[in-house]
């Protein structure tokens, strides 16, 4: 049984390819915390989910999502940016 990580990561990128490696690595880089890194690719062209899905492969803590058009996700999207926390 696979016990539960401490903290769920959610971070969605459209097109960030250029930068998606360093942020990804920096995710992965932290120490003494069990965690899970959730990555919502939200419909990019530009190959970052090439490279989230070489991070999934050799990395059982990342999670790719890919939410379609209908998704409840981009339904809620102007809610999501509406909140400031």
């Amino acid at each position: 049984m696979t016990s539960l990580p401490n903290i769920s990561i959610v971070m969605s990128v459209y097109n960030g390819a250029d930068r998606l490696r360093e942020a990804i690595e920096s995710v992965l880089s932290q120490e003494g915390v069990s965690l899970e890194f959730i990555v919502i690719d939200d419909g990019s062209t530009d190959g970052t989910d090439v490279i989230i899905g070489e991070y999934a492969r050799h990395d059982t803590r990342v999670k790719i999502l890919h939410p379609g058009a209908s998704s409840i996700f981009l339904q809620s999207r102007p809610r999501l940016l509406a909140l400031r926390l």
